[in-house]
């Protein structure tokens, strides 16, 4: 791996839980929860090795752990998290799009039901644009509902549930299949087979963290770092980096040391053989908002993914 910073820190506050985006050759962010609590509502670009502001005269309210993708026409799309709404911090559900060229946000109502208020859900996109969601933290407490949401017809629709009630999973898009790994909740590894619309329950994998970093190459997902939740009294990032191969159906460390400070939490997408990394909080929780570039030694396709959003991603 070959570790590359491009902006030991960014002009604004350290935050977590933005949404964020890779599109139009930049990295957008919006929003996101800084080290005092403060939730955020600005809107900031990197693009030719600098971050500028975006200026917007009308913006989503302040919010953290919404998800987000990226629409057919390159637009920027957010849905949900925890924010303020009536002048009271609130779950919530409302779905915003931003135009690039416009600099504009714009309100989206689907047609008929929608997903309950929610944050930090685990999201995918598959290769014709339509996203699919699972659980998440409401306020009831953790979810396990499990929706696609049409991008061509802008309709939800309810799916079987497999894995457990749980957020801040690791997820990834590779062989026309949809994983999910560890989170807040559960501790397992799961796959979803959009053509029978089946979860398959796969070996349990050597850790199961919240809030990793993940990518895939053509037959292989890959994780790295996280918060380990073996004990409250062993909360703790490492410098692990974990493959699995989805054809022999086995793990395998990489066994290499990241650069990067560990950390759990951070905006993750990945294109062609790099992979993108933006902020985390550390296992001591101070927030970040320093930028990589970390490039694979040997070149391997890569899709994009999110939690954290992207492009084709699940941040």
């Amino acid at each position: 791996m070959k570790h590359l910073c491009l902006s030991q820190q960014a002009p604004f506050n350290p935050r977590c839980y933005s949404a964020i985006w890779g599109a139009d050759d930049s990295l957008f962010l919006f929003g996101g929860q800084g080290q005092d609590k403060t939730y955020y509502n600005d809107m900031w670009r990197f693009q030719g090795q600098k971050w500028t502001q975006c200026l917007i005269l009308q913006a989503p309210t302040a919010r953290k752990g919404a998800a987000t993708w990226l629409g057919h026409d390159g637009s920027l799309y957010m849905f949900g998290g925890i924010g303020y709404q009536d002048g009271a911090l609130d779950y919530l559900n409302d779905m915003w799009c931003f135009n690039i060229r416009s600099q504009t946000w714009m309100q989206i109502s689907p047609t008929e039901i929608a997903p309950m208020p929610r944050l930090e859900s685990q999201i995918w996109q598959d290769n014709w644009g339509d996203i699919y969601m699972y659980g998440g933290l409401g306020a009831s407490g953790n979810l396990a509902d499990f929706w696609r949401f049409s991008t061509h017809t802008m309709t939800w629709k309810t799916l079987p549930s497999g894995p457990a009630p749980c957020y801040g999973a690791v997820t990834w898009v590779c062989q026309n299949h949809l994983f999910l790994c560890g989170g807040i909740g559960q501790a397992d590894f799961w796959a979803f087979n959009p053509a029978t619309s089946q979860w398959q329950k796969l070996d349990t994998p050597p850790v199961t963290p919240y809030g990793a970093v993940g990518w895939t190459s053509s037959t292989q997902v890959h994780m790295w770092s996280g918060l380990s939740l073996q004990t409250p009294d062993t909360m703790t990032c490492k410098q692990e980096a974990w493959s699995y191969d989805i054809e022999h159906n086995t793990w395998s460390s990489s066994g290499l040391e990241w650069a990067i400070t560990p950390r759990y939490s951070a905006h993750t997408f990945a294109f062609q053989d790099k992979v993108v990394i933006f902020g985390g909080i550390t296992e001591k929780g101070q927030y970040l908002n320093d930028l990589w570039l970390v490039q694979q030694d040997i070149q391997q396709s890569l899709q994009t993914q999110k939690n954290m959003s992207s492009f084709q991603m699940s941040l």
